[in-house]
């Protein structure tokens, strides 16, 4: 687990020291450098060290876990993270950087304070937020409340974005719930002067669809699905898996253990108790694979018990009870293992979610597909139906348990998201032009509550280069025969037992009876009672207490 923070204007060298103390949870050790009275930057880990490279004209600070080159041999910076990125962003920009298979973040910056450029991964795996100060003063931290220890900051919520999370759980990329600190998206940032004066994303990821032949597409899967496997379970030490019932941490455990016959791992699975479904299952795949197992209960206490630690991690809170449950596992897994595997993002490659099938509908029903779009919105941005076969359809499928969205005073109404249109590959498009954007949205609810206890995340499917292949692969392999994920189920088969293939997969969620209901019920009162509410004024006490009812 690692962390940079850094001031670059005028600053005192001691407000490092400040942003440092509230990142003590990701990592044991710390390098500050104050290079003059202008720029200062420090970095948090088990090896800070590795983490800053400096030269006569600039300072370079990353956290990084390196997998690979995927261009060349490793060359000389291969042991220093910063040094790498810092050369091959400094010699080829975006492209370079595209070039290595990693999860980073990282701040290269002018000795003069002149220029700074923020570099991230793909995907968002490792955070980074910035901020400009009243005195024009950059500040920037691998997690936002570092900039919050600064006395001279002055948060400013954005009530466009606490709408925005309302309706759709989650955030627009490279936005927070401040309208003062920006989150970096994935590529080069250059700043000036405090101004962004360019922004180099990576090369998007696109439909190209060549892959028809269901033997071709498992071997291509298998491929790339073993070998970036590989590369983030590293070449020793014991191995860490979140594991579920679900095909995907379930592929993951018994690759794992088809690759490595001799190393120790240990799965963990978070549920209620001993009778989740979930628990049930991880713990025989468990057994199969001679893991060290261990299940994590999430009584319904931990609402009250865990919901404040929760939220100070978050920062911005875009999940479910999942992430309780998530923080809890980070919490046990952290007395075993440095680094957490789980199957995230295999969803969103081989259509493995109910709002896909509702996407293949649209395709295939062209005159519902004005309100088929419409059930779209409503489940993933909260936008209300306005036809008359619309609502029918809400009414019909939803029953009414889709609330209305609270409205949060003085913002900017939802907009509509953009659809693309219907026609060949819809389903591979659709998924091709969402995949980088929510898996950055969702990727906080793993890394920051792993991260909570110093254990770092990883994702075989978050690996660029196979989530480029995933998208060749006809949408037909990926939905078929009432299937979800068929071909990535068939792709792993020469590894993974048919029992497990086509297990059904239950929502990974704490159980929602009257005992949950009562805690929710409990921390409600206290943090959203009617005073409390007009205190904050960010909504009307009537809208509350309608979404609580």
């Amino acid at each position: 687990m690692a962390a940079i923070i850094g001031l670059i204007g005028p600053h005192r060298p001691e407000h490092l020291e400040s942003m440092a103390n509230r990142l003590s949870h990701r990592g044991a050790t710390r390098q500050l450098e104050n290079v003059n009275e202008r720029v200062s930057v420090g970095a948090i880990g088990g090896d800070p060290g590795r983490m800053i490279y400096r030269t006569e004209t600039s300072m370079t600070v990353a956290s990084a876990r390196l997998y690979g080159l995927r261009d060349e041999p490793p060359d000389a910076g291969w042991h220093n993270p910063a040094e790498l990125l810092h050369r091959r962003f400094s010699s080829q920009g975006v492209a370079g950087i595209a070039g290595i298979d990693a999860d980073f973040a990282a701040v290269i910056c002018a000795a003069d304070a002149s220029q700074v450029i923020f570099l991230r991964d793909f995907f968002g795996c490792r955070p980074l937020f910035w901020s400009v100060l009243n005195d024009g003063c950059i500040a920037f931290a691998s997690e936002y409340k570092a900039i919050l220890a600064l006395g001279r900051f002055r948060p400013s919520v954005d009530r466009s974005m606490l709408q925005s999370l309302q309706a759709t759980k989650r955030l627009p990329v490279g936005r927070t719930l401040l309208a003062n600190v920006r989150s970096v998206t994935p590529g080069a940032t250059m700043v000036e002067q405090g101004s962004i004066v360019a922004v180099e994303p990576y090369e998007a990821l696109l439909a190209d669809v060549r892959i028809h032949d269901e033997e071709t597409a498992k071997k291509l899967i298998s491929t790339g699905f073993r070998e970036a496997t590989r590369r983030r379970a590293g070449t020793s030490g014991p191995i860490g898996l979140a594991l579920s019932g679900g095909i995907d941490s379930i592929s993951l455990a018994f690759h794992l253990r088809d690759m490595f016959p001799d190393r120790e791992i240990h799965t963990f699975s978070a549920g209620y108790d001993d009778s989740d479904p979930e628990v049930i299952t991880a713990s025989q795949v468990a057994r199969q694979i001679k893991a060290v197992h261990h299940p994590v209960h999430t009584p319904p206490s931990l609402v009250l018990s865990s919901l404040k630690k929760l939220v100070w991690h978050m920062e911005d809170p875009t999940s479910r009870s999942e992430a309780l449950q998530l923080m809890r596992i980070g919490e046990v897994a952290s007395g075993y293992v440095n680094v957490l595997l789980s199957g995230q993002g295999a969803d969103g490659l081989f259509a493995g979610m109910p709002r896909h099938r509702l996407v293949g509908m649209i395709e295939r029903l062209p005159l519902a597909r004005g309100a088929l779009f419409e059930i779209l919105d409503l489940t993933q941005s909260g936008i209300q139906p306005q036809s008359l076969l619309g609502k029918a359809l809400a009414l019909m499928l939803h029953r009414g348990h889709i609330p209305i969205t609270p409205t949060v005073l003085e913002a900017d109404p939802i907009a509509r998201p953009e659809r693309i249109k219907p026609g060949r590959d819809f389903l591979n498009r659709m998924l091709a032009a969402t995949y980088q954007g929510s898996t950055f949205q969702d990727i906080g609810k793993f890394e920051r509550t792993f991260g909570a206890s110093g254990v770092q995340y990883a994702s075989p499917f978050l690996d660029v280069a196979f989530a480029q292949a995933a998208f060749t692969i006809d949408e037909r392999l990926k939905l078929k025969k009432s299937t979800d994920k068929y071909i990535l189920r068939n792709a792993v088969s020469p590894v993974v037992p048919q029992e497990y293939r086509f297990r059904r997969k239950h929502p990974q969620r704490m159980r929602y009876d009257s005992d949950f209901a009562a805690c929710l019920d409990q921390a409600a009162d206290e943090f959203l009672s009617p005073a409390a509410v007009r205190s904050r004024r960010f909504f009307t006490p009537e809208s509350i207490d309608r979404l609580r009812r």
